[in-house]
């Protein structure tokens, strides 16, 4: 969650190594798993980086046009959700209000004009197919949970005899 173009500065700064950001060097188990050595990984992890801030509330709508500014920030993402509840509104069920759809609608238009990516949750393939249509640049198709949840639920129906063509689960 990103509200201000100095929070913004840090994320990006806690992304990249050293000299342009101030990211540790930690483990080397990512480098290490990639056949990667040290020296190589370091000499391109900063180019290898998406650094993205998510807007999910009125500060960051507000603060959107200074927070895109910010170099090394390659994109913001939106989360609907806390998005809606943080302006007053209820959550998506699926999609959000008309007055949350304008304001996703003005991040992405906004986040384009400053060459950056726009990117936003989703929770069904229809629902992201829709988004990828408007022109997010990267899209969550469907939560961990939901996927597991829909999976589970029509394997069960399967199991039990029951017919699950053109029936929707929801999750």
């Amino acid at each position: 969650m990103v509200e201000t173009a100095a929070q913004a500065r840090s994320i990006v700064s806690a992304s990249r190594f050293p000299p342009q950001g101030t990211r540790g060097f930690g483990s080397p188990f990512t480098q290490a798993s990639w056949g990667l050595s040290a020296t190589d990984y370091l000499e391109q992890a900063n180019d290898s980086v998406v650094v993205l801030g998510q807007i999910e509330t009125r500060e960051g709508v507000q603060n959107l046009q200074e927070i895109l500014k910010v170099q090394g920030l390659d994109g913001v993402f939106i989360g609907p959700y806390d998005l809606s509840l943080s302006l007053g509104h209820p959550p998506p069920s699926p999609d959000p209000v008309p007055a949350i759809e304008e304001t996703i609608q003005d991040i992405l238009k906004s986040s384009h004009a400053a060459g950056k990516k726009c990117a936003i949750y989703c929770t069904s393939g229809e629902q992201a197919a829709k988004r990828a249509q408007e022109g997010f640049d990267m899209i969550n198709v469907t939560s961990d949970s939901g996927a597991m949840a829909e999976s589970i639920a029509k394997n069960l129906a399967v199991a039990a005899g029951q017919s699950i063509a053109g029936r929707e689960f929801g999750y």
